[in-house]
């Protein structure tokens, strides 16, 4: 059930033999380079990728699979995007990036966006609460933050970084580079 909506913002790259079909593999790897192109020409400058299939060659592809490492060399992860495609599979998390969700479920898709102060909730297929973490690197916390969905204004209001929050979210990833200084949580309806 895997889908690569959530590669919005990471570079992604595959390579699999073209005889390799144990598995349907080889057929897989051509579905994904086919689905990769489409949501990349859609959302331009989104969803960097490579993918490919090595002609001729198995499941050993005598080592041209190693053109992956200096491409994605070339690339940097951004854990603070301007924009975020979170769509959970068979197997749900309660985080991404600077959204979270305890008690995700299969299938839901968000997609929100931030713009200075703003946070706009472009879709959503889920009820229930929506964290939305930030810190200063994206939002000027002596300003106003607004969470809107739609013409629906979800939340307004100043709000102040905690200890809290940073312990938190220290603890979910063991990360310091991924740790968020305030949240707002907002409830979304169907």
């Amino acid at each position: 059930d895997a889908k690569p909506d959530s590669l919005y913002n990471l570079p992604f790259t595959l390579h699999m033999g073209g005889n390799d079909s144990a598995y349907k593999r080889n057929e897989v790897a051509q579905n994904w380079k086919e689905m990769l192109a489409k949501l990349a020409d859609a959302n331009p400058g989104a969803y960097p990728h490579w993918v490919k299939i090595h002609e001729g060659k198995g499941h050993w592809m005598d080592r041209e699979d190693a053109a992956a490492v200096p491409w994605m060399g070339n690339h940097t992860r951004d854990l603070r995007p301007r924009k975020i495609v979170w769509r959970q599979g068979g197997t749900a998390h309660p985080r991404f990036y600077w959204l979270s969700r305890p008690g995700a479920k299969a299938g839901e898709r968000f997609v929100v966006s931030v713009t200075g102060n703003q946070f706009v909730i472009e879709e959503s297929n889920a009820a229930g609460e929506l964290a939305i973490r930030m810190d200063d690197s994206m939002v000027n916390f002596s300003q106003e933050i607004v969470v809107l969905m739609g013409e629906q204004e979800l939340f307004r209001g100043k709000v102040k970084p905690s200890m809290e929050t940073l312990r938190k979210t220290l603890a979910e990833r063991g990360d310091p580079r991924g740790m968020w200084e305030a949240e707002v949580v907002v409830t979304l309806k169907q």
